[in-house]
């Protein structure tokens, strides 16, 4: 009955089917693109700070469900598939606890995959290496310092940034990244570390 509403625009029982819904099956997840049409149903009728919330709470649900797909793909063995549909995911949904969450993550296992990437079939067949998987790790956590500069693990997403850049031999971009990061963390934990990596940048650089 829900969907036949969404199909007919007809707010008032949009709103209604999707209390009875979520009440009776908390657990059910409906596709984003519905959601989304269940929010604007609730601010044609004037409840626009329960849509928001109906908007936020069902689409991180929806995105943690969804998102467990990746973990299945790479145990097939998928692993630049896995990487591939989470980022699609990342795309397609609001930014939220959940999916800076993700994105962070997916920067950190991407990673730390770097040293076994001649494991990795999918990643071996299509001749990508260690640093390969580093750029695309890079990328991530560009996006991530870029779209949540004040997430908690934002100190830690610009160490490893800078760790990666000197693990790609690109020690300018890591030592001025470096000295950015003491000025923007001047307070983190890393403070002593982003010095370091940055001396060593110099060091490599013959400086």
């Amino acid at each position: 009955l829900l969907f036949c509403a969404i199909a007919n625009a007809d707010n008032a029982s949009i709103v209604k089917y999707f209390e009875v819904l979520k009440e009776r099956y908390p657990d059910l997840v409906i596709p984003f693109a519905d959601i989304v049409k269940v929010g604007r149903a609730y601010q044609a009728l004037g409840e626009h700070e329960r849509g928001l919330q109906v908007f936020r709470a069902t689409a991180e649900a929806s995105f943690v469900k969804e998102s467990k797909v990746a973990a299945d793909l790479e145990a097939q063995g998928e692993f630049l598939g896995s990487i591939e549909f989470l980022e699609r995911l990342l795309q397609n949904y609001p930014d939220g606890p959940e999916t800076e969450s993700a994105r962070y993550a997916l920067s950190q296992h991407l990673y730390s995959s770097a040293a076994r990437a001649a494991g990795l079939k999918d990643v071996r067949e299509k001749k990508l290496s260690g640093d390969d998987l580093v750029k695309m790790a890079v990328r991530v956590l560009e996006d991530f310092l870029t779209q949540n500069p004040s997430n908690p693990n934002a100190d830690e997403a610009g160490f490893s940034l800078a760790n990666a850049h000197l693990d790609l031999g690109q020690q300018e971009i890591s030592a001025q990244l470096c000295s950015r990061f003491q000025r923007r963390f001047a307070k983190s934990k890393y403070l002593d570390a982003f010095l370091f990596i940055e001396g060593l940048a110099h060091f490599k650089l013959g400086h």
